[in-house]
């Protein structure tokens, strides 16, 4: 009996081991390499050494690309080609775990078959371009009236007439540079300049527009409203008067009871002895109850200087 079971056995296990060899053989594995040097690579870690991304993974096909080339890999047919060629043996694709594998052989052989990149043209220097002058709108030349010694208007209260000016005076030509044009002022400071020394200052400077501001007083402590004062010499049609009138104008949106534009009975030495276009505005009256509370509020200072702006550039712009 146990050398009938014996008998058996010799026979059979040749069978097995050669069913055994067959499915080993039916994956496509055996000519892998088995060195470390030579161990395969993923078809994710082909498309980094290659610089290039995975478009499409499958069993069936896996595709890689770049700006110019596109690597296939058949791991089925265990083939791969470059831009259309065939390239490597078809024991070079293989699937593990149904993921695609190259060998380290193919990974060279696909390096050199792959087209350089187009190299980038070197950036061009761009010269910056030439600053544009800004155009001036024009030249005005601000003077607030007295200062230093000469106080001016004072109101019940003490408020004085030269510290009301010369802020108004200093907004307005923030705002005017603001808006292109180029301001110079008579005094920026309270000091003492003298009627001369300002009529000097136009003449020298010889501005688009002489503004001298100031504010009024009046023994009827009833009158109140901004005043524009321009010269006697000059006509209706002079730029003096384009200027009074937009003054009148602007001022007229601010000030109520605005008493318009007027000549001075006086000879005011400002108006009648420049030789440029010029202009006086009184702002309002020191004298009169509600318009000293006015001129002596900063925010109501901050509105003449803007409706004075408004006026001087619609003049310049003109």
């Amino acid at each position: 009996m146990l050398y009938r079971i014996f008998a058996l056995l010799v026979l059979f296990l040749p069978l097995v081991a050669s069913v055994g060899g067959c499915e080993q053989n039916n994956v496509r594995t055996a000519n892998f390499p088995v060195t470390a040097d030579d161990e395969p690579l993923r078809a994710t870690e082909l498309a980094r050494t290659l610089d290039m991304k995975v478009d499409r993974a499958g069993r069936g096909m896996t595709r890689l690309s770049d700006a110019r080339n596109v690597v296939l890999l058949f791991p089925a047919a265990g083939g791969a080609y470059v831009n259309g060629k065939s390239v490597g043996t078809p024991d070079d694709v293989m699937v593990f775990g149904g993921e695609t594998y190259v060998t380290r052989r193919l990974v060279k052989t696909l390096r050199a078959r792959l087209l350089p990149a187009s190299p980038r043209p070197a950036p061009q220097p761009v010269a910056p371009p030439a600053p544009i002058a800004a155009k001036s709108l024009g030249t005005v030349l601000l003077d607030a009236g007295h200062g230093g010694e000469d106080p001016g208007a004072i109101a019940r209260t003490g408020l004085r007439e030269k510290d009301v000016v010369l802020p108004v005076t200093l907004e307005l030509a923030r705002r005017l540079q603001e808006r292109g044009a180029t301001v110079k002022l008579t005094r920026s400071s309270d000091v003492f300049v003298t009627l001369d020394g300002r009529v000097e200052q136009a003449n020298r400077v010889r501005p688009d527009l002489f503004l001298s501001i100031h504010a009024d007083a009046s023994p009827n402590r009833s009158v109140r409203g901004a005043t524009v004062y321009v010269p006697r010499r000059e006509g209706t049609s002079s730029r003096s008067y384009q200027a009074g009138r937009a003054i009148v104008g602007a001022l007229g949106a601010v000030s109520s009871g605005g008493r318009g534009m007027r000549t001075h009975e006086k000879n005011l030495r400002v108006l009648e002895r420049t030789t440029c276009p010029a202009v006086l505005v009184e702002l309002g009256f020191l004298t009169n109850g509600n318009e000293e509370q006015l001129l002596a509020s900063s925010y109501y200072q901050r509105r003449l200087a803007e409706a004075l702006c408004q006026a001087v550039v619609q003049y310049l712009r003109q």
